[in-house]
């Protein structure tokens, strides 16, 4: 349910998203015209160690050069995927956080008031549990950061690994910041 509540409001947000395919047409398409991707990033919720197959589908595109985002907890998350992210998981931390970025953000001419990020875990498919594996690999470029006292997490995560060719794999959590009720549709 999070996930797609979560894409959804991306894409009325302005995520520029043009096609969608099931995950059995991408595995046909790609054996049969790889090329139909070149040039493309793909979007896709993370996947379930049931989804094995299909997970190592999309890093073997990363490693000839594609480009990949996952969206949701990788709690659950196979293996490959948390090794390619360099991410383990941890204990859950939820509620009120603090949000570091370290990306490009828009400027103001007056800085906007901080305010914490409402990780609700019922809404938002649980707790933020993923941290770094390796705290100094340096093909890792941890973007967001959330926190909960000294408890820190990370948010969203952009790498290049070894022999990709330049392609690129990045994760993002992800959190529904309101209360889901009968009435949210």
């Amino acid at each position: 349910f999070f996930g797609d509540w979560y894409i959804t409001r991306a894409i009325a947000g302005g995520l520029p998203l043009n096609t969608v395919i099931s995950t059995d047409a991408f595995a046909e398409c790609l054996q049969n015209h790889p090329a139909t991707f070149e040039g493309r990033v793909l979007l896709a919720p993370t996947p379930t160690t049931h989804d094995a197959r299909y997970t190592q589908q999309i890093l073997d595109f990363v490693k000839r050069g594609g480009n990949a985002i996952f969206y949701g907890s990788l709690a659950g998350a196979p293996q490959p995927l948390l090794n390619a992210l360099n991410i383990q998981t941890s204990a859950p931390i939820e509620g009120n956080l603090d949000v570091t970025l370290n990306l490009a953000e828009d400027t103001f001419e007056s800085k906007p008031a901080k305010r914490p990020l409402r990780h609700r875990v019922r809404d938002s498919d649980g707790g933020i549990t993923e941290t770094l594996a390796q705290k100094t690999e340096p093909a890792t470029r941890v973007k967001i950061t959330v926190a909960k006292g000294k408890e820190r997490r990370v948010y969203a995560v952009v790498r290049e690994p070894k022999n990709s060719r330049g392609g690129k794999i990045a994760w993002i959590r992800g959190t529904l910041p309101f209360e889901v009720t009968p009435d949210s549709l």
